[in-house]
Parts: C-alpha cells; sequence; structure tokens
C-alpha cells in the first residue's frame, strides 16, 4: 500500500509540516493545488514536498 505525504517546511518542521496524508496522488495533488490557491500569504515551492511511501502490512 501507498500513502503521499504532503508537507510545508518553512514555518515548522517534523510532525508539525504535515498538510495531509493521502491514500492516492490525485487526491494529494488536489490538495497541494487547494493549498496553495488559499493561503492568505505566499507559498514557497522549496518548502513544500509531495513524497510516496510504501507502508508495509497495511490494509488495502
Amino acid at each position: 500500500m501507498k500513502v503521499w505525504i504532503l508537507t510545508d517546511h518553512y514555518e515548522d518542521s517534523g510532525v508539525n509540516s504535515i498538510i495531509g496524508v493521502f491514500a492516492n496522488e490525485t487526491d494529494a495533488k488536489l490538495a497541494l493545488a487547494e493549498y496553495i490557491l488559499d493561503s492568505d500569504s505566499e507559498v514557497l515551492s522549496q518548502y513544500i514536498d509531495l513524497e510516496c511511501f510504501e507502508i508495509i502490512g497495511g490494509e488495502e
């Protein structure tokens, strides 16, 4: 099973930087677009990460 984790570590790091965890890439990309468009301040792309992780032992 794969999960996509979206983070913005401009102001926070570690767990506090997580914007969301998604079950598929499409949902993650839509959340990223909404996050950027709905942000009240400028979003700096060098601090945004969208990573895919393989979860071992998870239920599909």
